[in-house]
C-alpha cells in the first residue's frame, strides 16, 4: 500500500536524521531556502537542533555545532535578511552567475503557511497531496466536526481551488453576485454546509444583504441554499 504524503514525509525525516548523526563529523547540510523569520524555530525541532547551516543568513544567528567544531568558517556566511534580493543579485553579478527569478525560499517557512500546515497535521495526520497544496491558498476555517473550509481571496485562487477540487468535496459559489469560491472538505453535517455558505457569502459582494443564494455542488449534484452572510465574529471563531 502506498504511503500518504504525511507518512512519506515522516519517513524521510527519520531517514535524514539518522544520516545526519551517522555523518555528523564530516558532512553537514545546508538550508539556504529556510526563511530567516522562522529558521530559529526550525533549529529547535525535529531532533537535529543546531545542525542546519544557513549560508545566506547564518552570520547573525547563534553558532551551530559544525561552526563550533571548526568545520564551517563562520566568517564565510552571509547576512542577507529581508524580502529584498539586491545582495543576491550583486553576488551573482560579481561571480558571473545567472539568477532565473528573484523570488526564493520554501513556502513552509512563511509563518502563516507553516501554521496552516501544523494545523493540518494535527487534524488530518494522513492528509492527501491535495490537502497539502490547499494550505497555500485562501482563507482557512476549521469546524468542530473536523471539516475544513477554504475560501479564495482573489481570482487566481478561485482558479487554484477549482484545480484542487476532489470528488467528495462540497464546492461553493455565489449564485447571483460576484464572490469567492469555496471548498468544504471532510465529514460534515448539513449545518456545516449551511455555515460554510454563510462564510463564503461574508466575503462576497452581498455581505451586507440579509439573505443570499449560494450554489452548492457535491458529487455532481447542485443545489441552491438561501443563507444569511456570516458575521465577522463567527468567521474569526473558526479561522485557522
Amino acid at each position: 500500500m502506498q504511503n500518504s504524503p504525511a507518512q512519506t514525509g515522516r519517513l524521510y525525516h527519520e531517514r535524514g536524521k539518522r544520516r545526519l548523526y551517522r555523518h555528523r563529523r564530516s558532512r553537514w547540510p545546508e538550508a539556504n531556502v529556510a526563511a530567516q523569520r522562522s529558521f530559529k524555530r526550525h533549529r529547535k525541532t525535529g531532533g537535529v537542533a543546531r545542525v542546519f547551516i544557513a549560508a545566506a543568513f547564518g552570520w547573525p544567528l547563534a553558532p551551530t555545532i559544525p561552526e563550533e567544531q571548526g568545520l564551517i568558517d563562520r566568517a564565510s556566511l552571509f547576512s542577507w535578511f529581508g524580502r529584498g534580493r539586491k545582495p543576491q543579485f550583486a553576488y551573482a553579478n560579481e561571480h558571473g552567475l545567472d539568477i532565473a527569478a528573484p523570488a526564493g525560499g520554501c513556502l513552509l517557512t512563511h509563518e502563516g503557511t507553516a501554521l496552516r500546515f501544523a494545523e493540518l497535521q494535527r487534524n488530518n495526520p494522513d492528509f492527501s497531496l491535495s490537502d497539502f497544496k490547499l494550505i497555500a491558498f485562501g482563507r482557512h476555517f476549521r469546524f468542530n466536526s473536523g471539516a475544513r473550509l477554504i475560501v479564495a481571496r482573489i481570482d487566481e485562487e478561485n482558479v487554484a481551488l477549482e484545480k484542487l477540487l476532489e470528488t467528495d468535496d462540497y464546492f461553493l459559489m455565489m449564485t447571483d453576485v460576484l464572490g469567492p469560491l469555496g471548498i468544504l472538505r471532510g465529514t460534515c453535517s448539513s449545518d456545516d454546509v449551511q455555515r460554510a455558505c454563510g462564510i463564503v457569502a461574508r466575503y462576497s459582494k452581498a455581505r451586507v444583504q440579509p439573505q443570499v443564494n449560494v450554489t452548492v455542488t457535491h458529487k455532481e449534484t447542485a443545489s441552491i441554499l438561501n443563507v444569511k452572510p456570516a458575521i465577522d465574529a463567527d468567521c474569526v471563531a473558526c479561522r485557522v
